[in-house]
């Protein structure tokens, strides 16, 4: 993950100059890769370096919605002091083989300041292996095909009468 400094400006018509005012950090995954239908959480970290006290609404949203479930897609921190951070959690779940991706939109809602956070790639995979892997696949094929063939239609071992 990386760390992006974010500052927005404000400008003074009467004095002619900018003046840095309610910068945040954040960090976000730069990609996620998941399994259709399994649920991923992504975790947003959130960093005050502003003057004053803040919180924020973050919505998010993915580039192909039709494609993506989001289970919470709009979600409001505490106050986060100056200097303070919070991480914010949101779970996705790809509906689709589809490679896709997540926007993020941070409001501060005293200053009604917008940051669109960088694009997160979202990399779908059709199907996962669980923990035993390949091989342990296969010894389960195995061994289903024998019950099937003892105990299916041909009943080899529980003939009945």
């Amino acid at each position: 993950m990386k760390f992006y400094h974010v500052c927005f400006m404000l400008s003074f018509v009467l004095l002619m100059h900018s003046v840095n005012a309610w910068p945040i950090e954040y960090r976000v995954p730069d990609s996620i890769t998941t399994t259709v239908g399994e649920l991923t959480t992504v975790q947003i970290d959130i960093k005050n370096s502003g003057p004053s006290a803040e919180h924020y609404e973050i919505l998010i949203e993915a580039t192909l919605p039709n494609t993506m479930k989001i289970t919470n897609d709009l979600i409001t921190t505490e106050t986060v002091n100056p200097g303070d951070a919070v991480s914010v959690f949101t779970n996705i779940i790809a509906l689709t083989e589809d490679n896709n991706g997540i926007v993020i939109n941070v409001i501060a809602v005293e200053t009604l300041d917008n940051t669109m956070l960088p694009t997160i790639s979202v990399i779908s995979k059709k199907f996962s292996l669980p923990e035993f892997g390949l091989s342990g696949f296969l010894q389960i094929m195995i061994l289903s095909a024998a019950a099937y063939f003892l105990a299916g239609p041909n009943r080899i071992i529980l003939k009945t009468k």
